[in-house]
């Protein structure tokens, strides 16, 4: 139902006499500038300014893996204020005891997506695939960003998987985690293949993908080859979500300008020297999306509490 009502409004929005935006637009990042979702939006609004004849800002607002983002997004009364959002979103509301639901939101679109990976320094102990299993009955420790986010559950699915120990070391963002991982003040990192990009030491060993990358990624093994079954399919998403009480029109328009940007040959070179992909999941679909990815957060946190 969802998505009939967002496709009559995307008709109904570019038609004359269609006023919105009535003002300017305001992008609310969650980390702080540099971070990966903070650099990805704003290649977003360089290029989506040719679409849109207001200007688009981007806010950052960081703090507590996205919760203080979301409570002023959860303020705001109508659709000129969007967030950039992230599957660790999800896993931060999951976690949450009272505050905050993912009906809070209009869940608007997804634009790319990675899969998730190990990364190690190269000149670390644990430098390649095969050290890492040789100590894996040791408690290593593992880095990345937030306590409860999509990188940290991640890695206790591994530790699941492998039947091994780790304790996680988090970071206010993924920059700080990469560079602790460069200083060798942890053993293994939790991201996404791009992240290695411009940082000298760090590589990937191994990516949760049904089939190996391509380009510049493509020597990196998938959990499937390295005889890890459980973990071929898991990815980290970027989108966009706004308040409530935005109307079907105002996502519509959101969702509409998220499908032009992905189709100019600028954002495509962009994610293809990301290792990223274009990724577009947009009304009840991402709705459905959501929804699972909560139920599946929720029971993997209230598993970990238990184990406390």
């Amino acid at each position: 139902m969802k998505k009939i009502i967002l496709t009559i409004a995307i008709l109904v929005s570019i038609q004359p006499g269609f006023s919105f935006p009535e003002r300017n637009l305001k992008i609310y990042v969650y980390t702080k500038p540099g971070g990966a979702i903070d650099v990805f939006i704003r290649k977003f609004q360089s290029i989506a300014k040719q679409f849109v004849d207001k200007e688009i800002l981007v806010v950052n607002k960081p703090g507590a893996g996205g919760i203080i983002s979301l409570k002023h997004l959860k303020r705001k009364p109508d659709g000129h204020t969007v967030m950039a959002v992230t599957k660790s979103n999800i896993g931060k509301i999951a976690g949450l005891r009272k505050g905050l639901k993912v009906d809070d939101f209009h869940w608007i679109t997804t634009f790319v997506t990675d899969p998730e990976s190990i990364i190690v320094n190269s000149a670390g102990d644990i430098r390649d695939w095969k050290t890492f299993i040789e100590a894996k009955d040791k408690e290593l420790l593992w880095c990345g960003p937030a306590i409860g986010g999509n990188d940290h559950i991640m890695a206790m699915k591994i530790w699941k998987t492998l039947g091994i120990k780790g304790k996680w070391i988090p970071y206010s963002g993924g920059g700080k985690a990469v560079a602790a991982l460069m200083g060798k003040h942890c053993d293994l990192y939790v991201g996404n293949p791009g992240d290695v990009i411009g940082k000298e030491g760090v590589i990937n060993i191994a990516i949760a993908a049904p089939e190996r990358m391509k380009d510049k990624f493509s020597h990196i093994a998938t959990f499937k080859e390295l005889g890890v079954t459980e973990l071929d399919n898991e990815i980290m998403w970027r989108g966009l979500a706004g308040p409530k009480k935005m109307t079907a029109k105002q996502e519509a328009f959101w969702a509409d300008l998220v499908k032009k940007v992905s189709e100019t040959d600028e954002w495509k070179a962009f994610q293809k020297k990301k290792g990223s992909k274009i990724y577009l999941v947009q009304g009840d679909e991402f709705d459905h999306l959501v929804s699972n990815e909560f139920k599946e957060f929720k029971e993997i946190i209230l598993e970990l509490r238990k184990n406390k």
